[in-house]
C-alpha cells in the first residue's frame, strides 16, 4: 500500500548521492592535519610603571641635577644652559627608543621612553624664560627654535619607532607642543608692569588656550579605534594615543602656575595664579571622556566625564578665602568685573551648561547631573569667594527650576529618585525663600510641602516604589507628631501661630487618614491611627479631667460603659452564623444516587 504523504513521494523519487569510497591506510596517512583556530591575540596589559622602572629614576635625577646647576633665576642672558641640556637629554632619550626599537626590545619600554620624551619637552621650554627676560630679542628667536625643535623630535620618534600617528591627533599634538614654546614669548611682551591688566589675561588665558586646543581632539576621538587601527603599536584604544596627552595635560598645568611665578614681577609670595585657572581644562577633558564613551565597554568613561566638572566647581573653592595675598586679589576684582561675578559661580554655570548639553544629547545620569548643578547655584552668589560661602546671600530660585524639573519628569514617568529630589528641591525653596521674612515659619512650611508632594508622587506609582513613598510620608509624619508633643514651640514649629499649633494634631489625623483611604496603604492607615490614639490622649485626658470635677462618679460610669463595649463584642463573637446555601446541582447528585 502506498503512502499518500506528499513528502513521502517526495523522498522515494529524489536520487541519494552515492556515499564515497573508502580511504586506503596510505591515503589517510596522506591527508594534512586539520587546521585549528589560531588564539586570539591579547595584547600585553598597559602599566604606568613597568617592570624596568630605571628609566624613570635616570630621568628624575638628570632634571633634578640640571634644575640645581641651572636655576632658572640665576641664568644670565647667555646661552640658556638649562634649555640645552635638557634638549640635549631629550635627544638621548629618543636615540635610546630608535636603536631599542631596531633591536626588538619590549614595547613597554619604548612607551615609557617616549612619555618622558614629551614630558621633557615643555620643561625645555622653562629653559628659555631667563633668555626671555633678560634679552627678549634673542629669546623669541631662541623660542622660535625651541619650537622646531619639539616638532622635530616628535616627528623623528613617530618614525623612528614606525608608530602612524593620524592627523587628528598630530595636528593637536604639535600645537600644543609649539604653544609651550611661543606663548611666554607673547606674555613677555606685556611683562613690564606687574599691574598691566592685559599681561594678567595672558597669564589666566594660558590653561584655557590649551584646553581649546585639546578640544580639536573631539572628531579623532569621537572615531575611536577604527581611526587608530593601523597604528603599529600593540596597544589598543584608548591607551594609544591619547596617552600621549597625559603627560602634556600635566605640564599644562604646571606651566600655567610657572608663567605667573616667571613673568609676573610682584613681591615674594604673591600670585594670581589659582586653582580655577585649570577649570576649562578640566571641562574640555571632562567632554572628551563623554565623547569616547560611546566607544568604550565599561562605565570608566561616563564616570570620569560626569565627575570632572564637579571637581572644576569645588577647585574654584581653594586659596580664594579672605587670606589671599593681594595679587590674587586685584585679579579677582578684574575678573569680577569683566564677568559679573567671581570664579565659583562662573565656573558653576559654565558646568551647568556642559551638563545641559549631555541631557539633551542624551547621556545616562546626566539629567541628574545638571539639576544638581543648578540647585548648587542657589549657594553661589556672584560675590561668593568659594562654594557655599554663607557671608553671601542664597539665591533660592535656581531651586526652584531644578525642583520643577525633577518633580515634573518623576511624577510624569512614575520615577521615584527624581520625584524625590525635585520635592526636596522645592521644600529648601521654600525654607530659603520663607526665611527672608522673619516672623514666617519656614521650616514648618517647607517641611510639609515635602509631605504633599511626596504623597501626591505616591499615586503615580505602584508596588514597591509606592510602599517606599508611604513608609518615608509616614515616618516624617511621625517624627512631625513627636517634634510637636516633646519640643513644643521649638524645632518645625518654630514661628507658628498658636492656633495652628493647636489645630496641628487633628488636622495632621485627617490628612494621614485620607491618604491611607485613598492610596489603600497600611503605612498611611497606621500611622492615622497613632495620630488618633495620640489626639485623644492629649485632648480626651483634659477633657476627662475637667468632666470629672463635675461628675463625681466619672470614673465607675467610665468602667460600666468600658464594660458593656466587651460585653458587646463577646455577643458578636457569639453570633449565629446562617448555614451555606447548597448548590442546586449538588442537591440532584445526592438525590439521584
Amino acid at each position: 500500500m502506498m503512502s499518500d504523504d506528499p513528502q513521502t513521494h517526495a523522498s522515494e523519487n529524489s536520487e541519494t548521492p552515492p556515499s564515497p569510497p573508502p580511504m586506503s591506510t596510505e591515503q589517510v596517512m596522506q591527508q594534512p592535519p586539520p587546521l585549528r583556530a589560531s588564539p586570539p591575540v591579547r595584547h600585553p596589559p598597559l602599566r604606568l610603571c613597568t617592570h624596568n622602572p630605571f628609566y624613570v629614576l635616570s630621568a628624575s635625577l638628570v632634571v633634578y641635577g640640571l634644575f640645581v646647576s641651572f636655576p632658572v633665576d640665576k641664568t644670565s642672558g647667555g646661552v640658556p644652559l638649562l634649555a640645552l641640556s635638557l634638549a640635549t637629554y631629550v635627544l638621548l632619550l629618543g636615540g635610546t627608543a630608535w636603536i631599542l626599537r631596531r633591536l626588538g626590545v619590549l614595547w613597554e619600554d619604548l612607551r615609557m621612553l617616549g612619555l618622558l620624551a614629551v614630558l621633557l619637552l615643555p620643561m625645555v621650554s622653562v629653559g628659555l624664560d631667563a633668555m626671555l627676560q633678560s634679552r627678549p630679542d634673542v629669546g623669541r628667536l631662541w623660542s622660535i627654535g625651541g619650537a622646531l625643535f619639539a616638532v622635530v623630535v616628535g616627528e623623528a620618534l613617530l618614525r623612528g619607532l614606525r608608530v602612524r600617528l593620524p592627523v587628528g591627533y598630530r595636528v593637536p599634538y604639535h600645537l600644543l607642543m609649539t604653544f609651550f614654546f611661543l606663548y611666554p614669548p607673547l606674555v613677555q611682551a606685556r611683562a613690564i608692569d606687574p599691574r598691566d591688566l592685559p599681561l594678567q589675561w595672558l597669564l589666566f588665558g594660558f590653561a584655557t588656550a590649551a584646553a581649546a586646543i585639546l578640544l580639536m581632539l573631539a572628531p579623532a576621538v569621537w572615531q575611536g579605534p577604527a581611526y587608530v587601527s593601523q597604528s603599529g603599536t600593540p596597544w589598543s584604544w584608548p591607551w594609544y594615543p591619547l596617552t600621549i596627552f597625559v603627560p602634556i595635560v600635566l605640564c599644562v598645568a604646571g606651566r600655567a602656575y610657572y608663567l605667573c611665578e616667571a613673568f609676573h614681577a610682584v613681591d615674594v609670595g604673591q600670585s594670581i595664579f589659582g586653582f580655577y585657572f585649570l577649570s576649562p581644562l578640566l571641562l574640555v577633558i571632562g567632554a572628551l571622556f563623554l565623547i569616547g564613551r560611546r566607544h568604550a565597554s565599561g562605565p570608566f568613561a561616563l564616570r570620569v566625564g560626569l565627575a570632572l566638572p564637579a571637581v572644576a566647581v569645588l577647585i574654584t573653592s581653594v586659596d580664594l578665602g579672605p587670606a589671599g595675598d593681594p595679587a590674587a586679589r586685584e585679579f579677582l576684582g578684574h575678573f569680577r568685573a569683566a564677568y559679573g561675578t567671581l570664579p565659583p559661580l562662573a565656573v558653576l554655570c559654565c558646568a551647568v551648561a556642559y551638563y545641559g548639553t549631555a541631557a539633551l544629547l542624551r547621556v545616562p545620569r546626566a539629567y541628574l547631573c545638571f539639576n544638581a548643578a543648578l540647585a548648587a547655584a542657589a549657594f553661589a552668589g556672584p560675590d561668593s569667594n568659594w562654594w557655599a560661602d554663607r557671608s553671601v546671600p542664597t539665591n533660592p530660585w535656581p531651586l526652584l527650576v531644578a525642583g520643577a524639573l525633577l518633580y515634573g519628569r518623576g511624577l510624569m514617568r512614575g520615577e521615584v529618585a527624581k520625584g524625590l529630589l525635585g520635592a526636596l528641591c522645592w521644600g529648601l525653596f521654600v525654607v530659603l525663600w520663607s526665611s527672608r521674612f522673619p516672623a514666617a515659619p519656614a521650616l514648618f512650611f517647607g517641611y510639609h510641602l515635602v509631605v504633599v508632594l511626596l504623597v501626591l508622587l505616591a499615586t503615580r506609582t505602584t508596588g514597591d516604589r509606592r510602599s517606599l513613598l508611604t513608609g518615608v510620608v509616614a515616618l516624617m509624619i511621625l517624627f512631625a507628631g513627636i517634634e510637636h508633643t516633646v519640643h513644643g514651640w521649638r524645632g518645625l514649629f518654630m514661628q507658628l501661630p498658636a492656633t495652628a499649633y493647636n489645630w496641628y494634631l487633628p488636622a495632621v489625623f485627617l490628612f494621614t487618614a485620607s491618604s491611607g483611604y485613598w492610596l489603600r496603604d497600611p503605612w498611611l492607615t497606621t500611622v492615622s491611627i497613632a495620630m488618633l490614639l495620640g489626639v485623644a490622649g492629649r485632648y480626651g485626658l483634659r477633657s476627662y479631667l475637667w468632666l470629672k470635677t463635675y461628675v463625681a462618679g466619672l470614673d465607675a460610669i467610665a468602667a460600666g460603659l468600658a464594660l458593656f463595649v466587651a460585653a458587646v463584642g463577646v455577643s458578636l463573637g457569639k453570633r449565629r452564623r446562617p448555614p451555606p446555601v447548597a448548590n442546586v446541582e449538588t442537591v440532584n447528585a445526592e438525590q439521584a444516587s
